[in-house]
C-alpha cells in the first residue's frame, strides 16, 4: 500500500558489521521548490535488532519532513501563492493581498524558513503593528536632521547640503529652523492588521495543502482584540437626496436616481449595458418589464464580474427612472447590447465615476448642505426606506444582493423613532394609563417627504392590553 503524503517516513533497520542503522525515505524539497523523495540514512545506538527498532520508531515518529525548512516565505510566495493563487482571484483581491505581502508580511518573515515561523512569531507582529511605540519619530528621521546640522556646521550651504541628502532647499531650511516636524507614525488599525493574519493564514493554509508545511496554521490562535465599530455620523434623507437631484446635470441626476431606487452601488452602476435593461412594457428574452440584471463590475478601467454570487440580481424600475434612462438612450450615439448606459468619451469604456464625483458630484453636495456625501450612501438610503416600508425579508436581500439579513441592517438607518412608539406603549402599560399613542412624529425625521413611511402603526393601549392577557392565559 502507497504511503500516504506528509505521513511517518518508512524505513527498515539493518546491522553492518557491528553497528545498526536506520534507512528510510522522507519528502525534501530540490532547488527548484519541487517535492523529491530523497534516501537518507541514520546511525542508531542500539546493540541489538528490538532496542534498534524501538530507537528507529522513536525517530521516525518525531520526524518532521524538512520540505518546509529549506525553502522561505519568500521563496514559497512567489513559486507557488502567487501564481496559483493570487491570480485566481477577483483583480481588487488581487491588489489586496500584493499590498499588504509587500508592506507587512514579506519584510517580517520573507527570508524566514516557512517551517520557523509559529505562533509566538505571528503573534509577535501582531503585537507591533498594535504597539502605541509606533509614533515616535523615526530613527532615520533624527539621523537626517542631526546629519544637516553636522553639514550647517561645517560651513556649507543650504543647495550644497541638499544635494548631499538629496532633499529640497526647502526641507532643509525647516529643520534648520526647527519648523519641520517628521510625519509620525501612528499604530495600525485593527482592521489592518486582522487582513494581516488573514493573508498569513491563507500562506500557510496553502502551503498545507502543497504539503510544503505541516504543522498546525500559527494564525489560529492569535489574538488581536476588538475591531473599534464606529457608528456612522451621516445618513442620507429623502429630503437631502431630492435637494441633491434637483442641481445635478445629465448624466449625474441620471446615476444619483437610479442608485437610490434600485440599491446598486457605482461599479454596478457604471457596467450597466444597454444589453442588459429591458426599458419596455414587455418581456425582453428572461427580462421583465421595466426592469434591468446586474451582471459585472466596472473596477478601474476593467469590467469584471459582480462581487459574490448574491450580487448579480434582476431589479425593477419605476416608470420615472426608466423615462429618464430611456432619455439618456434617446440621445446617445451608442445604443448597441453591449455599449454602456453612462458612456464616457470612449465608446468602450463608461464614464470616469471618481472625476464624476470629484468635479460634479461633490460640489453640488456641498451647495445643498452634505459635503460627506457619496455614491454609497444611495444604496444605503435605498435600504433604510426598504426597512422603513416594511419590506419583506427575502425582498430586501434580494433587492440589495446580500446573503445574510444582518449584513442588510448594517446599511440601515437607526429606526429610532419607530422604536420610540413601542417603548411609550410598554410604558403606559407599566403606568395604567389607557391611551392612544400618536406615532405620527416617527415619520417626521429623515423620512417625512413621503407619508407613507410610517413607522408603527397607532394602537389603543387597551388592546395591547387584551393580546398580553390572552397570550398569558395561553402558556
Amino acid at each position: 500500500m502507497a504511503r500516504k503524503k506528509n505521513q511517518r517516513p518508512n524505513g527498515y533497520v539493518h546491522r553492518q558489521r557491528e553497528v545498526w542503522y536506520l534507512t528510510y525515505s522522507r519528502d525534501e524539497l530540490n532547488d527548484d521548490g519541487v517535492v523529491v523523495r530523497k534516501r537518507r540514512k541514520k546511525k542508531l545506538a542500539a546493540t541489538n535488532r528490538d532496542d534498534a527498532r524501538k530507537e528507529a520508531d522513536r525517530f521516525l515518529d518525531s520526524l518532521v519532513s524538512t520540505a518546509s525548512g529549506s525553502i522561505t516565505l519568500r521563496q514559497f510566495v512567489d513559486r507557488h501563492f502567487r501564481p496559483d493563487y493570487i491570480t485566481k482571484k477577483k483583480i481588487s483581491t488581487q491588489g489586496h493581498y500584493k499590498t499588504v505581502l509587500a508592506n507587512h508580511v514579506l519584510p517580517a518573515f520573507g527570508d524566514r524558513r516557512i517551517d520557523s515561523i509559529n505562533h509566538d512569531a505571528v503573534q509577535w507582529l501582531i503585537n507591533q503593528k498594535l504597539e502605541s511605540d509606533q509614533m515616535k519619530v523615526p530613527a532615520a528621521a533624527r539621523e537626517r536632521q542631526q546629519q544637516i546640522k553636522a553639514l550647517r556646521d561645517s560651513g556649507k550651504t543650504l543647495r550644497e547640503i541638499a544635494q548631499t541628502i538629496g532633499v529640497s532647499r526647502g526641507r532643509v531650511g525647516q529643520i534648520l529652523s526647527g519648523t519641520y516636524r517628521p510625519r509620525e507614525k501612528k499604530p495600525y488599525s485593527v482592521q489592518t492588521v486582522v487582513h494581516v493574519r488573514n493573508v498569513l493564514s491563507a500562506i500557510f493554509k496553502y502551503a498545507k495543502a502543497k504539503g510544503v508545511y505541516k504543522g498546525d496554521n500559527p494564525c489560529k490562535t492569535v489574538m488581536i482584540g476588538e475591531l473599534d465599530s464606529k457608528s456612522r455620523e451621516h445618513w442620507l434623507t429623502l429630503e437631502q437626496a431630492k435637494q441633491l437631484i434637483d442641481v445635478l446635470p445629465t448624466p449625474a441626476k441620471e446615476l444619483v436616481t437610479l442608485c437610490c431606487t434600485t440599491s446598486m452601488n457605482r461599479a454596478e452602476a457604471t457596467a450597466l449595458t444597454y444589453g442588459a435593461m429591458n426599458l419596455t412594457d414587455d418581456w425582453v428574452g428572461m427580462l421583465p418589464p421595466r426592469s434591468l440584471e446586474v451582471r459585472r463590475n466596472w473596477y478601474k478601467g476593467n469590467l469584471i464580474s459582480v462581487k459574490t454570487r448574491k450580487r448579480r440580481r434582476i431589479l425593477p424600475l419605476p416608470v420615472s427612472v426608466v423615462e429618464a434612462l430611456q432619455r439618456i438612450k434617446d440621445a446617445s450615439e451608442w445604443v448597441e447590447p453591449d455599449d454602456f448606459l453612462f458612456a464616457g468619451p470612449e465608446r468602450d469604456k463608461p464614464v470616469n465615476v471618481r472625476n464624476l464625483e470629484s468635479r460634479v458630484l461633490k460640489p453640488a453636495a456641498k451647495a445643498v448642505g452634505i459635503p460627506w456625501f457619496g455614491l454609497h450612501d444611495c444604496r444605503r438610503l435605498w435600504v433604510s426606506c426598504a426597512n422603513r416600508l416594511g419590506f419583506q425579508i427575502a425582498d430586501m436581500l434580494a433587492g440589495a444582493g446580500h446573503s445574510s439579513f444582518g449584513m442588510t441592517l448594517r446599511y440601515s438607518a437607526p429606526q429610532i423613532e419607530r422604536r420610540r412608539g413601542g417603548n411609550e406603549q410598554i410604558s403606559s402599560l407599566l403606568t395604567g394609563k389607557a391611551e392612544t399613542l400618536d406615532t405620527d412624529a416617527s415619520v417626521s425625521g429623515s423620512f417625512s417627504t413621503n407619508s407613507a413611511l410610517r413607522a408603527t402603526p397607532r394602537v389603543p393601549v387597551e388592546d395591547a392590553t387584551v393580546i398580553m392577557e390572552t397570550r398569558n392565559d395561553g402558556h
